[in-house]
C-alpha cells in the first residue's frame, strides 16, 4: 500500500515538473517572439525613417529642381528682357540718325561750295532767280548753311539741331562737309555751286548723303561751269530718305550764272 502511494506521488511529481518546464519554455518563447516582433517593428521604424528621409531628400531635390527651373526661367526672361532692351536701343539709334552731307569735285585749284537749307528758307524773302514761280532759298541770311553762314541757328531744341560746315575749301577737290547731329522732322534741300574756276576748266562734282552713319544717296553732276548752281537733292530728317531734284526734262537741275557770294 505504501509503495502504491509512493509510486503515485512520484508520478505526480514528475508530471508537475514537466508542467513547470513547459511553462518556462513557453515564457521564453513568448519573450523571443516579443523580441522578434520588436525587431520587426524596429526594422519597420528604420524603414519608415529611411523612407521619410528619402522622401525628405526627394522633396528637397524636387524643390531644388523647381528652384533651378524657376531660376533658369527667370534667367531666360531676364535674357529676353535684356535683348528687348538692346533692340529698343538699336531701334532708337536707327530712327534718330545724324545727317552728313559731303561735296567733292575733280578740278584742282578751283572753288566749289556746298549748301544745305532749312525749309524755313522758303519764306519769300529771296528772289526767284531760276524763274520757277517760287522764291529761292539760296543765300538766305539764316536758313542756308554755306561758306558765308557756316554755323547758323536753326535749333528748335538747341545746338544739336543746328548745322555746321567744317571748312570752305577754295583750292580744289574738297571735301566740304555739313553736319547736323539731330535732324528735325523736316526736309532739307542740298545744292552745290561752282564759285570760282581760277582759270581751270569745267568740273564734275559728287555729293554724298549719309544718315545714321550709312550712305543713303550719291549724286554726280554734269559738267559745271563757273557760276553754275546745281540743285542736288531733298533729304528727310527723320527717315533719311533722299530724293534727287530734277529739271523739267528729268535730268539734273542746274541754274547757270547764279549770283555768287552775297548777291542779294
Amino acid at each position: 500500500m505504501k509503495r502504491s502511494i509512493l509510486f503515485i506521488v512520484l508520478v505526480m511529481a514528475i508530471g508537475c515538473g514537466d508542467s513547470v518546464t513547459k511553462k518556462g519554455s513557453n515564457n521564453a518563447n513568448n519573450v523571443n517572439n516579443a523580441n522578434n516582433v520588436n525587431n520587426v517593428n524596429n526594422v519597420n521604424n528604420i524603414n519608415n525613417v529611411n523612407n521619410t528621409n528619402l522622401n525628405n531628400v526627394n522633396n528637397v531635390n524636387n524643390a531644388n529642381n523647381i528652384n533651378n527651373v524657376n531660376n533658369t526661367n527667370l534667367n531666360n526672361v531676364n535674357n529676353v528682357n535684356n535683348v528687348n532692351n538692346v533692340n529698343n536701343v538699336n531701334n532708337t539709334n536707327n530712327m534718330i540718325g545724324d545727317l552728313h552731307v559731303q561735296l567733292v569735285w575733280d578740278t584742282d585749284m578751283s572753288d566749289m561750295d556746298v549748301h544745305v537749307v532749312h525749309p524755313d528758307a522758303y519764306d519769300g524773302s529771296m528772289p526767284d532767280v531760276d524763274m520757277n514761280g517760287q522764291a529761292d532759298p539760296w543765300f538766305h541770311s539764316r536758313f542756308d548753311c554755306n561758306w558765308r553762314n557756316p554755323a547758323p541757328d536753326w535749333g528748335a531744341t538747341g545746338d544739336l539741331n543746328n548745322p555746321s560746315q567744317d571748312i570752305d575749301d577754295t583750292d580744289g577737290l574738297g571735301p566740304e562737309n555739313v553736319n547736323i547731329s539731330v535732324p528735325e522732322n523736316v526736309e532739307y534741300v542740298i545744292a552745290a555751286q561752282y564759285y570760282a574756276d581760277n582759270g581751270a576748266a569745267d568740273t564734275e562734282a559728287t555729293v554724298r548723303v549719309f544718315f545714321g552713319g550709312n550712305m543713303v544717296g550719291e549724286f554726280v553732276s554734269p559738267a559745271l561751269l563757273k557760276g553754275d548752281l546745281w540743285e542736288v537733292a531733298v533729304v528727310n530728317g527723320v527717315t533719311g530718305e533722299v530724293t534727287a531734284i530734277t529739271d523739267t526734262d528729268g535730268g539734273p537741275k542746274v541754274v547757270p550764272n547764279y549770283p555768287t557770294g552775297n548777291p542779294f
